[in-house]
């Protein structure tokens, strides 16, 4: 999850996440690997079966995230190394992910959605095309930006940093247990000062006017650069137009999971006809194991 947002609990005002569809994942399969995908500037290589099964290991979407950075991306020639993919902002990893999602299964996405509104709750098909996803202008960024907000009539100033990678982990298990806990962290670990005071801890943060908190939020939000899209869907039932929030990383990783679930199969097939071992399969990118496992089907249909 890559920000918090706090709803009115209304559930008309809630937008529907946008999910990917098991039989059209599965699909692709069929096409998508006959042709390499362009490389983008700072990806070196593709996602591999290793990578793929990670997601099994007992850990949180954005370690699982971190973990992908840190094995696919270099910059300058450099492994970028996990502490640095840590430090990358929440909107620089989106970026990457979604270039190493088209690299991996296209620039067309399919999944499914729900309609919201009252009386519906139809789930539909979709359709998206990445390469249509307008990129935000991304200047270069002071490493501290200050902003003021009011407490008890009075101006207190303070200054406060973007959430990056390791902010994501540090909140992933909260969330789930108490996104308010989870929101007062985030918060106390992008803020570097407040009216003079440093080090502002969560039980600081939970003394402040909900007023105050709220002026905070908005001053980080309004600096932060995030690439979580809003969609508009027509709902093929009731014919009203919903917005869905595309949540790049989540997308992903479910995708993922939904791909690997014929994984070991594919290294079985693989180690039978060509003798390889199953660490050399699980090297191979996805694109290049199924271009050899079309290789062989094509040998065992003639």
């Amino acid at each position: 999850m890559n920000s918090l947002q706090v709803n009115n609990g209304d559930i008309h005002t809630i937008k529907p996440v946008l999910r990917p569809s098991f039989s059209s994942i599965l699909s692709q399969d069929e096409y998508l690997f006959r042709c390499e995908k362009a490389r983008v500037t700072l990806i070196d290589g593709f996602i591999n079966g290793n990578s793929e099964i990670s997601g099994d290991m007992n850990i949180s979407l954005p370690q699982w995230i971190t973990g992908i950075l840190e094995a696919r991306v270099k910059i300058k020639d450099k492994s970028i190394e996990k502490e640095n993919a840590l430090l990358l902002s929440v909107a620089d990893r989106d970026l990457l992910i979604i270039n190493l999602r088209m690299m991996t299964f296209g620039h067309e996405i399919r999944g499914i959605t729900v309609c919201p509104h009252q009386n519906c709750g139809e789930k539909f098909d979709f359709t998206f095309d990445l390469t249509s996803l307008e990129i935000p202008h991304t200047e270069e960024r002071k490493e501290l930006l200050k902003a003021t907000f009011n407490r008890n009539k009075k101006p207190v100033n303070f200054s406060f940093r973007m959430p990056n990678g390791s902010d994501q982990e540090a909140i992933a298990d909260l969330l789930s247990v108490d996104s308010y806990e989870a929101f007062l962290c985030l918060v106390s670990r992008c803020v570097v000062n407040i009216d003079g005071l440093s080090c502002v801890s969560p039980e600081i943060l939970s003394g402040f006017p909900e007023n105050s908190l709220t002026d905070v939020e908005k001053a980080i939000s309004k600096e932060m650069l995030s690439f979580d899209w809003d969609i508009k869907l027509l709902c093929p039932e009731c014919e009203n137009e919903i917005i869905s929030t595309l949540d790049i990383q989540s997308f992903f990783w479910k995708e993922i999971q939904i791909a690997k679930d014929d994984l070991w199969n594919e290294v079985h097939k693989l180690a039978f006809y060509y003798h390889w071992p199953e660490s050399d399969i699980l090297a191979l990118s996805r694109w290049k194991r199924k271009m050899y496992l079309n290789y062989i089907n094509n040998h065992i249909n003639r």
